[in-house]
């Protein structure tokens, strides 16, 4: 699964290095694609991978809902199952 990940991590950071190669083939297609595509802009900053986020979103996906919470068993968002249990900080999250 981890491989998946990152295979598709690094296939959006491929496209949003030359949105341009790819927006008149998707708009066609999706309407979602097309409007989040046109807000990559021009400029291009790679997301890096972070073993830390990617097992904040591993633990927040297999527990999310359960127990009748929001979030996961605990009741925790995305963020602060971040923050608590795998990164002493972060800035400009994205997810």
């Amino acid at each position: 699964m981890q491989n998946l990940a990152q295979g598709l991590y690094e296939e959006i950071n491929y496209l949003r290095l030359d949105s341009s190669t790819y927006a008149s083939e998707i708009q066609d297609e999706s309407t979602f694609a097309s409007d989040e595509a046109s807000t990559w802009g021009t400029t291009h900053v790679p997301y890096k991978w972070n073993e830390g986020i990617a097992m904040a979103a591993r633990h927040y996906l297999n527990e999310r809902d359960s127990c009748g919470t929001t979030g996961d068993a605990d009741g925790f968002g995305f963020r602060s199952i971040l923050s608590a249990f795998y990164s002493f900080g972060y800035a400009d999250l994205e997810f």
